[in-house]
């Protein structure tokens, strides 16, 4: 999350360097996946709001202002053509919207945008609905339960959506003989110069931690957060618990405050000795001291923590200090969904040390998934983990976590 100082010289830092004009090039925009193509999308929306805060005093937005939601905008053949960020400031959840058009020559244009108002894609079906069409500024169809319907819940066939669409382009095609040249500038120079992340701009979803700020984790109502991210009409799918994973916090052991990872592998240990693996010790107090003490000569530090490409070395040796020769573990840096499942599936509780985000430079243990579906849409996979912080499950959304790391599987 970044601070209100922070903010104010990222914007600041926006200005110096030059306000985009309404287009911005991007390079084959529509091939990359949905957070790439939010960062690049979200870092022009700054650019603009701060350009909007240097020539429009009182407006309402501010170097607080944040991202509340977003909506991702279609065509008639389901491609992604455009982004609504709806915003926020401060105690002010509703605080207008920006709506970025995603051009027919990879370019990014501004739309729409208000100080104030909901986007009138809300005027069709109000809150509940799928999927929103996007045929021309303030103007759109939704989708709800495979349904079409258009302004104040007027319901049309999927016709009349390809029928205006295909109005919108002679439009345009019109009109685009009489365009002048515009300026256009790079984004995605800029957004690997500032490491930009759209979850940092983000207000958290329903169900979620307010610090967590919108990003992948924080979550602690699953069925709320995933309803709020994703939208209605999602049921659970599968599910998995691995049991006897004790909460601990991190704080209640010596050393730190980078003790994560340690924490972690004490909890891990614990585990296998609740089922069965009886030459464990059974105070948690007992195991983390064996861990911190193998893990100091592998370069772990209580101010540094523990190196990642380091964790399945210490924890060999653990189980090699218990007298389990067999004991193994690895750890993967690129990875898939099933990758996470199969540990949870085999009731192995594993490590996640992640490098970005809410979780930045922190290690997590994985103790089941929650898994919701929905006709017509990819799985919402949700990771349940203890992260050391506090004895509450937390989730992280597999979905939109896409930052780097490590998982940890531990083998007895």
């Amino acid at each position: 999350m970044l601070s209100r100082k922070k903010m104010g010289m990222f914007l600041s830092l926006v200005v110096l360097l030059g306000m985009l004009s309404l287009h911005a090039d991007v390079v084959k925009a529509f091939n990359t996946n949905d957070r790439t193509l939010e960062n690049q999308a979200g870092l022009f929306l700054i650019e603009f709001i701060a350009n909007d805060l240097q020539t429009n005093e009182g407006t309402g937005w501010s170097q607080d202002t944040r991202i509340s939601k977003i909506v991702k905008l279609h065509d008639e053949t389901e491609n992604v053509i455009g982004l609504t960020f709806e915003l926020a400031t401060l105690g002010n959840l509703n605080n207008g919207y920006v709506t970025i058009y995603l051009g027919d020559e990879d370019e990014y244009v501004i739309h729409e945008f208000s100080y104030t108002e909901r986007p009138l894609y809300y005027e069709n079906v109000g809150e509940d609905f799928d999927k929103v069409y996007y045929t021309d500024g303030l103007e759109y169809f939704v989708s709800k339960n495979n349904r079409y319907f258009e302004y104040e819940a007027v319901e049309v066939e999927k016709e009349r959506i390809k029928e205006k669409f295909s109005q919108i382009k002679v439009e345009k095609e019109k009109s685009r003989e009489n365009e002048s040249g515009n300026e256009k500038k790079l984004i995605k120079e800029k957004v690997k110069k500032f490491k930009f992340d759209i979850d940092e701009w983000m207000l958290g979803y329903k169900g979620q931690l307010s610090s967590a700020d919108g990003s992948y984790a924080g979550i602690t109502a699953p069925y709320d957060y995933v309803t709020d991210r994703y939208g209605t009409g999602w049921s659970l799918k599968s599910s998995k618990y691995v049991s006897y994973v004790p909460a601990l916090l991190q704080s209640n052991f010596t050393g730190g405050p980078d003790n994560c990872t340690i924490t972690s592998l004490t909890a891990v240990f614990k585990h296998y000795q609740s089922v069965g693996y009886s030459r464990i010790p059974s105070n948690v107090t007992t195991i983390y001291n064996d861990v911190r003490t193998i893990a100091l000569k592998h370069g772990y530090k209580d101010s540094g923590g523990t190196p990642p490409t380091k964790i399945s070395t210490i924890a060999k040796e653990v189980w090699a200090k218990y007298g389990y020769t067999s004991g193994n573990s690895s750890s993967l840096y690129v990875w898939s969904w099933s990758d996470f499942k199969r540990e949870s599936d085999n009731n192995r509780p594993y490590l996640i040390n992640m490098a970005n985000g809410y979780y930045k430079n922190h290690t997590v243990t994985a103790i089941g998934y929650l898994s919701y579906g929905k006709s017509g849409r990819s799985d919402v996979n949700l990771i349940q983990v203890r992260d050391n912080w506090t004895t509450s499950t937390r989730y992280i959304d597999k979905n939109a976590f896409s930052c780097c790391g490590s998982i940890t599987r531990i083998y007895p």
